[in-house]
């Protein structure tokens, strides 16, 4: 009994991670749809105001600043930055894109098994259904009661483990970009202009760069934790502590922190106080999702013991 009911107890959560895959794989289509509409419309806008779009769309960040934004007289023309931030936002098209097709394949990969492990499942529940009632028949409705309640525990459970587990993917990836943020900071104003380029001035466009691509990981990253918290009704209350609307729009607001660290020759300034806000508040939500799966993990203990107790009392009787 005890061998099968934690077979049971695995596959459960087996199914529930199948069941949020197919989920977000959805969700993934729909994203993939729209960010390719984007690059079409992106593209011909694009292609429209320059020649040059394949080799732009290919350019360091700093380069791509001096080439569009021009001299220092002509650099805060609203149409200049505005191409600029379209020429970034595909930029963006284009590595989400990749992400989503590279996510999309190991889904549709892990979703291969979805079939198998629902058949073993419901024979499982089945098997047990009717040993409670060859069994335990005086106690199997407050036993099967108990189990619906810890089947449901598991399924959250699970469902907070997998937010964890990109919560924690997602933490490590707003640190990295603190960092290469954090080191072009150290070097001089990235927005000067120089004759020759020397060595630090581009050891500090490369931090730029690399936090850029780091980027587009983090925004890929977000949308998968909202996919996951928004899976459950559950997760409404911590929802409420962590602004989705506003990290959908993360590289728009972010590629705008650092045109306006550009323009006011300041050092990295505004787009590293604005990645740090959001570092700090992701440590919250994640500590408010540990916090829940301790207490989860504690009732489920609770549960387990409940049904210990009364298989231990039938015995008895």
């Amino acid at each position: 009994m005890k061998k099968q009911r934690h077979e049971l107890e695995k596959f459960i959560e087996l199914y529930q991670s199948l069941h949020l895959a197919e989920i977000h794989l959805q969700k993934i289509n729909e994203r993939l749809t729209q960010y390719y509409m984007d690059l079409e419309e992106l593209s011909a806008v694009l292609t429209e105001q320059s020649e040059d779009l394949d080799k732009l769309v290919k350019m360091g960040l700093f380069k791509l600043f001096s080439k569009v934004l021009g001299d220092p007289q002509s650099r805060y023309e609203q149409k200049k930055q505005a191409y600029l931030l379209s020429i970034l936002k595909f930029n963006e098209c284009k590595k989400m894109v990749e992400l989503l097709e590279f996510e999309k394949t190991i889904l549709d990969e892990k979703l291969q098994q979805k079939e198998e492990i629902s058949a073993r499942l419901n024979q499982l529940i089945k098997e047990e259904e009717e040993f409670l009632t060859t069994k335990y028949p005086s106690t199997k409705d407050l036993l099967t009661k108990i189990s619906k309640t810890l089947f449901e525990n598991i399924t959250y459970k699970k469902e907070l483990m997998e937010a964890i587990t990109v919560c924690i993917q997602l933490k490590a990836r707003l640190e990295d970009m603190i960092d290469q943020l954090k080191s072009a900071k150290e070097y001089e104003n990235w927005g000067a202009f120089y004759k020759e380029i020397q060595e630090g001035k581009a050891i500090k466009r490369s931090y730029i760069d690399q936090a850029q691509k780091i980027s587009y990981e983090v925004k890929q990253l977000y949308q998968q934790l909202q996919d996951e918290m928004e899976d459950s009704y559950r997760f409404k209350t911590i929802l409420k502590g962590t602004d989705f609307k506003e990290l959908k729009n993360f590289n728009k607001v972010y590629n705008t922190k650092l045109v306006a660290d550009w323009l006011s020759k300041e050092e990295i300034h505004h787009a590293l106080s604005y990645v740090r806000k959001l570092f700090y508040s992701l440590r919250t939500t994640l500590e408010i999702l540990e916090t829940q799966q301790f207490k989860t993990e504690e009732y489920m203990d609770y549960l387990h013991q409940k049904q210990k107790e009364l298989l231990f009392e039938a015995n008895d009787q």
